[in-house]
């Protein structure tokens, strides 16, 4: 398969989970932040015109960090939906200094319908044995990201006064 041109897809910053640790002893302390994206998306492929193969084939191929796949079924669909599981889990250990909140936040650059044009080439060996190529057009539209990960921010906590 060769996947034309996706440089167009264009990823945007989401927070996808925040959590906060507070240090309020006088001595810096450690904490591991870990978080997890856990999604279900539905990818769509669509065919420029059906081969009439009559034989299902998929294969997976990489748009940024997604790894989603085409397919082509033996019914011959022109539009095929495909479910597709993510599941990331990221760590970040954090030296928190006295007196501090740690607010960590999951970040994912993606987008949600990106579409991404690709040629599917295709080697069919002919009943007299001869080797056939096809060239079939198509594009996929989906789910794809990049670069999920944690981001840490401190501050400092405020005195508190004590009231008389």
């Amino acid at each position: 398969m060769d996947i034309e041109d996706f440089s167009h897809v264009r990823c945007h910053r989401h927070v996808l989970e925040k959590q906060t640790h507070v240090n309020q002893g006088d001595a810096p302390e450690q904490h591991t932040f870990t978080m997890t994206w856990e999604t279900h998306c539905t990818d769509q492929i669509f065919w420029d015109c059906l081969w009439g193969l009559g034989l299902p084939f998929s294969w997976s191929f990489t748009v940024e960090d997604a790894t989603p796949t085409a397919k082509y079924t033996e019914d011959n669909e022109k539009v095929v939906s495909l479910d597709r599981y993510i599941y990331v889990k990221k760590r970040e250990v954090v030296e928190v200094p006295p007196r501090t909140r740690a607010i960590a936040s999951l970040v994912v650059f993606w987008h949600h319908a990106a579409a991404v044009p690709f040629t599917a080439i295709i080697e069919k060996v002919k009943s007299n044995g001869d080797m056939q190529v096809l060239y079939e057009s198509g594009a996929w539209k989906g789910l794809a990201y990049r670069d999920v990960h944690i981001k840490v921010r401190l501050e400092k906590l405020g005195r508190s006064c004590t009231a008389m």
